[in-house]
């Protein structure tokens, strides 16, 4: 995953992958994607089951750079003429779609996987604080599964968080605890303008000099603070990620593998 530099690469990627029904999640908001294939071009149905409730007109077209992107625009939805969703279908492991939305200028995340919509929490008032981030959480990084605990938070000029990361070795076996496989430390800075974004750095990972580490940019669910969703950035690879709090739903979904 991260130490055989399985995840520097995406896999090789097929539309007909993506095709299918989604229960998608914009910053905790439940929602209902279809995408299916018209001739040469991808049709949308798009449902909300809260906020704007009901069927709203959507497009989704292929990244016509990044194979396995995507950009989701649903028309006269949520107070705004068009909601655009910039996104990374999974190129490997379990089938799910994660990325970046914007709402009158304001950065959310989103994901999507192939089970049915249900709540992952209830919203929590006031603003998101580092504290917030501690925690365990699944890892689903371009379909594959891994651990993530962030246990302890340094607050200065910017707070950062560290914990670990548990690559493991058999998903459909583990408990909500699970692990088994190698350990890798990591290290989350929290932005400084936007108090629900993190760059969640994986550490020990041998890269070449003139390459980065692994770095994931993650917006946390400001509502229900339960996940987090974006996309990670190794050397020239750019893949979708996301993450849920233990304790809730596990959206490994084992069998839903397509």
């Amino acid at each position: 995953m991260f130490s055989d530099g399985l995840l520097s690469a995406a896999a090789g990627f097929d539309y007909q992958r993506l095709l299918g029904e989604y229960a998608l999640y914009d910053d905790g908001w439940p929602c209902r994607l279809v995408l299916k294939q018209h001739g040469d071009r991808l049709t949308a149905e798009f449902e909300s089951y809260d906020r704007t409730e009901g069927l709203f007109a959507a497009v989704c077209a292929a990244d016509p750079v990044l194979l396995h992107g995507f950009r989701l625009t649903v028309q006269d939805f949520n107070e705004v003429s068009h909601q655009v969703y910039r996104g990374y279908a999974f190129t490997r492991g379990v089938v799910g779609i994660t990325g970046f939305t914007e709402w009158k200028g304001e950065p959310y995340g989103f994901f999507g996987r192939r089970h049915p919509p249900h709540t992952i929490g209830s919203p929590v008032p006031g603003t998101v604080v580092p504290s917030d981030f501690l925690g365990h959480y699944h890892l689903y990084c371009d379909g594959l599964h891994a651990t993530v605990h962030l246990s302890s938070v340094e607050q200065g000029a910017v707070a950062v968080l560290t914990g670990s990361l548990c690559e493991t070795t058999a998903p459909n076996a583990l408990t909500s605890g699970g692990g088994g496989g190698l350990e890798l430390p990591v290290r989350a800075t929290v932005d400084a303008h936007v108090p629900y974004r993190i760059a969640l750095v994986v550490e020990g990972v041998v890269v070449p000099d003139t390459t980065p580490p692994p770095t994931m940019d993650l917006l946390m669910f400001s509502r229900p603070r339960t996940a987090l969703a974006g996309s990670m950035r190794w050397g020239g690879t750019e893949l979708g990620c996301y993450l849920t709090k233990y304790g809730r739903p596990d959206h490994r979904a084992a069998n839903h593998t397509r």
